[in-house]
């Protein structure tokens, strides 16, 4: 797969403890991993802009992994980007959990909803 393809799944990622596990598979995802665009993207999506701005000051030419790693270093994560994946009981419906799920089914009371983890999805599609 062409670079530029990578590239583009690679900034979908919004953890960056996954970007560095993905760095360690092999020299070329390194690379890739270390490009500022990512870094930049992951800065602006955990930290709030006035903390950015305690270590960047504007200027066009830094490194953004660099101005990451010092954000984390003074504020940790800011937010918990993270999203929960469920399934509902009673209509079998797969949603986000932050985005809510207005049931389709007909019975007045519900089973309830499933946090489903990567297994569990996955195993949705084999079973």
């Amino acid at each position: 797969m062409p670079d530029d393809c990578l590239l583009e799944i690679i900034l979908k990622l919004d953890d960056p403890r996954d970007v560095v596990a993905l760095s360690l598979s092999c020299r070329r995802l390194l690379r890739l991993a270390e490009i500022d665009k990512l870094w930049l993207k992951l800065a602006w999506l955990q930290f709030t802009k006035e903390q950015i701005t305690t270590v960047w000051h504007g200027c066009d030419d830094i490194c953004w992994k660099s101005v990451y790693s010092q954000l984390f270093g003074r504020f940790k994560v800011l937010k918990d980007i993270s999203r929960v994946l469920v399934l509902c009981q009673d209509c079998h419906f797969v949603f986000w959990q932050a985005d809510g799920h207005p049931c389709s089914s007909q019975e007045g009371e519900t089973r309830g909803h499933q946090a489903l983890t990567c297994d569990d999805f996955f195993r949705l599609f084999t079973e």
